[in-house]
């Protein structure tokens, strides 16, 4: 990842009129990366995009349901116990996703 300062020269650059090639030589990094920050908007550079959603979020409710009940729980079991949530015709005391 770049600084603020290279992000501005690069954005300052294009301006100019340089290409993204002569941009690159000229701050020494890919030209690669001049394309991906040459439109980048600096009130938002460096922020992470939105949370993206685990696989496990369906299940969270349940999981936390069975280790505060069994607190001795691995990983392991409780892979397994996940993995029979999507059997049809199991009973899943209402966690079913």
């Amino acid at each position: 990842m770049i600084g603020v300062e290279t992000l501005v020269e690069i954005q300052y650059l294009d301006r100019q009129g340089l290409n993204k090639t002569q941009i690159a030589r000229r701050l020494g990094i890919d030209r690669k990366t001049v394309r991906k920050y040459v439109n980048q908007d600096a009130k938002t550079f460096g922020q992470k995009s939105g949370k993206h959603q685990s696989i496990l979020d369906p299940y969270k409710p349940y999981l936390q349901y069975r280790l505060s009940k069994f607190p001795e729980l691995s990983a392991v079991q409780l892979c397994q116990d996940i993995s029979t949530l999507s059997c049809p015709g199991k009973d899943h005391g209402g966690f079913l996703p």
